[in-house]
């Protein structure tokens, strides 16, 4: 096992890392892991991506995410020379789903983005770019401090629940505890 720590001016998180997983980028608040799905073994770096290899991306953020803005209508802006308009669609089972029209350069695209809420209270967004691309985007929170984001190839089905369940309980496994410094202690 090796021990990771990342670190930014007010959060700190530490996680164990079994032998063979080697963060493939690493900063001090953020590191990329390389799994194949379902099973998340390790992938090397040098190693060529398929369809099952998912990157996680695990960073420290403080505050709301990109879903939560999302269905508090507060964002995201990723592009402001986007023309935006979000709508919030009827419910589908447990999903919400909002789409946003996006119109640039003439050319207009379509996010679909089904929000839910996970076993364990984090809100989770799976955003659908269409049929031109070939992944899933997912996007969720673990506990306060910890901000999970990854791609899945669409192979895998829309069964984001589960897809959801596995990762982020891999990713749970590994940390060992995130919290939040206090200046004044250090004072």
């Amino acid at each position: 096992m090796n021990k990771l720590e990342l670190s930014s001016p007010m959060l700190r998180a530490e996680f164990k890392l079994p032998d063979g997983y080697t963060p493939v980028r690493y900063h001090s608040a953020h590191m990329s892991l390389r799994c194949h799905y379902p099973d998340l073994a390790p992938e090397a770096e040098d190693e060529v991506s398929t369809d099952e290899t998912v990157d996680l991306q695990i960073s420290l953020q403080k505050g709301l995410g990109r879903i939560e803005l999302l269905i508090n209508g507060d964002g995201p802006v990723l592009e402001p020379a986007y023309a935006r308009q979000m709508t919030c669609l009827e419910p589908i089972g447990r999903y919400l789903i909002y789409r946003e029209d996006r119109i640039q350069t003439g050319q207009r695209h379509t996010l679909m983005t089904y929000v839910f809420h996970a076993d364990d209270g984090a809100v989770v967004g799976v955003e659908d770019a269409g049929e031109t691309m070939g992944q899933y985007q997912y996007y969720r929170r673990i506990g306060k401090f910890i901000q999970l984001q990854y791609t899945l190839s669409k192979d895998f089905g829309d069964d984001f629940i589960e897809i959801d369940a596995r990762t982020s309980g891999f990713v749970k496994a590994l940390l060992v505890k995130a919290w939040q410094i206090d200046l004044s202690e250090l004072e």
